[in-house]
C-alpha cells in the first residue's frame, strides 16, 4: 500500500480527518484575535481555573459557536455526498 501525505482527492476520511485537527488552530487563532492576546497568552489563560473576565467568556463562546457552525457547513456537504 502506497502512503501519501495529506488528505487526498476523494478521501472522506482524509478530509474529514484534515479538517477535524483544523478545527482547534482555527479556534485558537480566532480567540487570539478576537480578545488581542498572542499565542502564550492564549495558553497560559486556557489552564486557568478562574481569571477570564465575562467579556472574555462570552467572546469565546462567540468563536466556539461560529467555528462549530463552520464545521456543520461542511457536514452537510460530506451527507449529500456520493462516495
Amino acid at each position: 500500500m502506497q502512503r501519501m501525505i495529506g488528505p487526498q482527492r476523494d478521501n472522506i476520511l482524509g478530509e474529514i480527518y484534515s479538517k477535524l485537527i483544523a478545527l482547534s488552530h482555527t479556534f485558537r487563532e480566532k480567540v487570539e484575535e478576537e480578545c488581542g492576546w498572542s499565542t502564550p497568552t492564549f495558553y497560559r489563560k486556557q489552564r486557568l481555573i478562574t481569571g477570564l473576565s465575562n467579556a472574555e467568556k462570552e467572546k469565546i463562546a462567540e468563536v466556539f459557536a461560529d467555528v462549530i457552525d463552520s464545521i456543520a457547513e461542511n457536514r452537510d456537504k460530506y451527507r449529500r455526498a456520493n462516495w
